[in-house]
């Protein structure tokens, strides 16, 4: 039987090891801080946009094109498309409505003609959409969270473009990003396996 010479506490085989583990799991968890602190900055505004054909090809089939229309309360659309424009405030302060430059408001051009509102939903402020193809979103309180939602008619694809009246506040289409626990997990991905030096 071998007897161990100090308690595995007191045993500098165990603490040098322990120790380097212990660090590299405290830089992977400043890391994941600091990705999420760059990623949800204090202010700022995402928006998406899609879009779906009517009168779609592949759905049309061996139909003669030009035998069905679509119109909209008796005029017709042309290239008809349901658009869906979604728009979230995700920083980790509030916008106020003084953050809106001269009271002015914050304008997405579909640069398509709208010929219909189909849906709308808005937490905060006056939303206006229409004609020739723009949604405005007054100044106001702007908390975290989805901000608005409208579905519109067009004639044709939509291609969006913004107007920013806020003042050092970033507008940006939202992109597919990495949860807290993914990160989480590939920062600790990297950490070398444990070391027991018991004997």
């Amino acid at each position: 039987m071998v007897i161990a010479s100090g308690q595995w506490y007191t045993s500098s085989t165990f603490w040098g090891p322990a120790s380097g583990v212990v660090a590299v799991i405290v830089v992977g968890v400043i890391s994941v801080w600091v990705a999420l602190r760059i990623a949800n900055p204090k202010k700022a505004i995402e928006y998406k946009m899609s879009g779906t054909p009517l009168l779609a090809t592949q759905s049309l089939g061996s139909v003669e094109p030009g035998s069905v229309t679509v119109a909209y309360q008796g005029m017709p659309v042309t290239n008809p498309w349901v658009v869906t424009l979604d728009v979230w405030s995700v920083g980790r302060r509030d916008i106020r409505s003084t953050d809106f430059d001269d009271g002015r408001s914050l304008r997405f051009d579909l640069g398509v003609e709208i010929k219909a509102t189909l849906d709308t939903t808005t937490r905060f402020g006056a939303l206006t959409a229409g004609h020739p193809g723009w949604i405005e979103l007054s100044p106001c309180l702007i908390r975290r969270g989805h901000v608005l939602t409208v579905v519109a008619l067009t004639d044709g694809p939509a291609t969006i473009t913004y107007r920013n009246p806020l003042v050092d506040i970033d507008v940006k289409e939202a992109r597919e990003s990495p949860r807290a626990l993914d990160l989480l997990l590939a920062a600790l991905s990297v950490l070398p396996p444990p070391i027991f030096p018991f004997r």
